[in-house]
């Protein structure tokens, strides 16, 4: 008589008492959210092999270097059964191994496949359970019935791995109590395996199997003694990532934790497992970008990016320093370089540093104390701005992900300027103050100019105070703060403000300064006219301001006599204004003193003609 045990694996599958090594496999694969679809959950290793026959990512004739870290493979065992004999029974033990004998195929009979220590998962009694570190248990759901015995003996038929039921014959005497003993295969059997580490120097990988001496365990296996192996990231995977690895057929990227690789390191290329990004997420404030989504962006925006990435066990172990390397999309700018530590996420403890450069150079330096033969999960973050790259119009940045970017650049860039009244220092100096402001209403991420010429002619000039000049930035809440590091080229008659810093949305630049009139030789005219403009980045928008300079009156006897003065300031000292006035008062004066000066000589001849006066 054969002995079956109750497994968790086999009631969640509805067969509780069968061999449960592929069950097992079923059992992780439904608990794992892997569909029916890209890997079916069958009972065993024939029906595994023929339900997947026609799927691509069942590798079949490859060998264990075509395994990946949690890749299902197929491999030959032995297997060691346990069975129940009456030792009173004549000839019994002699005759074991005639009932496992082979069938045409090199499988084992019905017997075999229906039989023994294979199947335990619980063990009928404690003593005989094996020690807890010797075993893994997977952390799923358990759905055993606490309720359910342990054991069961076998009924009188059992059901072989091609269907057919099979009288199982018995090898007990009702009137004896049973013993058991072992017995192993003749001919190594196909079961399963999940990959849990792979060491690709040495040719073997390490496989969680259901069945390993009747319990779920880890064991050892030569790259020659996998049969077959199943992709089960291509599987899972297959109808999201449509393009696969040329490297190796109907594959798709090596898989790592959290999912499959979205880019590689410089140093570690498509193909050869040594890591790569596992996830990128992108922020414009708190809004998540999503590749759905239809986004555009102005040059300047600012993004936050967090990249995570994953190093397999022994990647690193060759490299002279242990450096890796990756390129942000082109688009993406940071103002200075961001460095980070490298920590352990397992134990908490800084391993190496990065560097992300100004030209989107990310650098990872791992030092000598890094563990190269421990999987390393990592990630790094920084702030950035999206750019339309150079002088371009625009831009579309692309992420592993399949997030694109669309980037324009902004062309909100306005300029005013106006004068002042003229001023007349007390040396008579005039001077005229003068006011630019540069704008943006949306932003402009592009360095900013401000060319300023002054219109000299024959007739009048001036030249700037180069120590009077102030420029101020206002941000969109008008808070304002003086910039002092810029350049400023001056020439006789202008000058020339270059790189300035961009303006983000409702900022602006405020520049005033002064200009000394130096010649002025217009006379009889009227009327003279002093012009000055400016300009920013738009080499056409040029932005003029005019000042008009009146013939001024002095009064020399009983006439009046023009000057070639500044109409803004007569020079004459009138009590009328208590000192130098502008045009209307002198105006006003002069007419008075007319007055005056023609009533006293009106007044003089009459008293010489002896009339008093009307």
């Amino acid at each position: 008589m054969t002995l079956h045990y109750y497994s968790r694996y086999g009631q969640s599958y509805g067969n509780p008492y069968g061999e449960w090594d592929v069950m097992f496999l079923s059992y992780c694969l439904k608990y794992a959210g892997i569909p029916q679809s890209a890997i079916p959950q069958e009972a065993s290793v024939l029906s595994l092999r023929s339900s997947m026959s026609d799927m691509d990512w069942l590798l079949d004739g490859e060998d264990g270097s075509a395994a990946n870290v949690g890749d299902i493979v197929i491999y030959n065992k032995y297997v060691t059964r346990t069975v129940a004999v009456d030792s009173s029974a004549d000839g019994a033990a002699d005759d074991l191994d005639d009932q496992f004998s082979m069938d045409a195929e090199g499988e084992n009979g019905a017997e075999l496949e229906e039989s023994g220590a294979a199947s335990l998962d619980a063990a009928p009694a404690a003593e005989d359970a094996p020690a807890a570190d010797s075993v893994i248990t997977p952390d799923l759901p358990d759905t055993a019935n606490p309720e359910q015995p342990a054991a069961k003996p076998a009924d009188s038929t059992g059901t072989s791995a091609s269907g057919a039921d099979t009288l199982i014959p018995s090898v007990v005497s009702p009137a004896a109590e049973p013993q058991t003993t072992t017995v192993t295969d003749a001919e190594p059997v196909e079961t399963v395996g999940i990959v849990s580490s792979v060491d690709s120097d040495a040719g073997t990988l390490t496989v969680i199997s259901g069945d390993v001496d009747g319990k779920v365990a880890e064991v050892t296996l030569f790259d020659a003694e996998v049969l077959a192996v199943v992709d089960v990231a291509a599987a899972q995977y297959a109808s999201q990532l449509p393009t696969i690895s040329p490297s190796r057929p109907n594959r798709v990227p090596a898989p790592a934790a959290g999912g499959t690789y979205l880019d590689y390191f410089v140093e570690t290329s498509e193909g050869t497992n040594k890591g790569g990004i596992t996830d990128i997420t992108v922020k414009q404030g708190t809004k998540v970008l999503n590749p759905e989504d239809q986004i555009e962006l102005k040059d300047g925006d600012k993004l936050s990016l967090n990249y995570t990435f994953n190093i397999p066990e022994n990647a690193l172990k060759d490299l002279t320093t242990k450096n890796l390397t990756y390129q942000l999309p082109a688009g993406i700018e940071l103002s200075e370089n961001k460095s980070f530590p490298l920590v352990d996420q397992s134990t908490n403890q800084e391993v190496g540093t990065g560097v992300v450069d100004t030209n989107g150079v990310v650098q990872l330096t791992f030092n000598e104390e890094f563990d190269t033969s421990k999987l390393f999960t990592g990630h790094f973050d920084f702030e950035a701005e999206a750019s339309t790259v150079g002088t371009q119009e625009s831009n579309t940045i692309r992420f592993p992900t399949g997030l694109e970017l669309i980037v324009t650049l902004p062309r909100d860039l306005a300029i005013e300027k106006e004068g002042s009244t003229p001023v007349v220092d007390s040396d008579g100096t005039t001077y005229i103050d003068y006011t630019v402001i540069v704008s943006s209403k949306d932003g402009w991420s592009q360095p900013i100019e401000i060319l300023d010429e002054l219109q000299n002619t024959e007739t009048i000039a001036g030249e700037y105070v180069t120590d009077s000049f102030k420029l101020v930035k206002i941000d969109a809440s008008n808070s304002e703060s003086e910039v002092t590091d810029y350049n400023n080229f001056f020439s006789a008659d202008s000058f020339h403000i270059t790189e300035l810093k961009k303006l983000d949305s409702g900022e602006s630049y405020r520049l005033t300064y002064r200009v000394k009139i130096t010649k002025n030789t217009a006379t009889g005219a009227g009327h003279s006219e002093f012009q000055n403009r400016a300009r920013s980045n738009n080499e056409n928008d040029w932005k003029r301001w005019t000042t008009n300079f009146e013939d001024r009156i002095s009064v020399s006897g009983s006439q009046f006599t023009p000057t070639n003065k500044e109409t803004e300031s007569s020079g004459y000292e009138l009590p009328s204004t208590g000192g130098t006035g502008t045009l209307p008062y002198t105006a006003v004066g002069g007419t008075m003193m007319l007055s005056a000066l023609a009533y006293s000589f009106i007044h003089r001849k009459r008293r010489r003609e002896g009339r008093a006066d009307d």
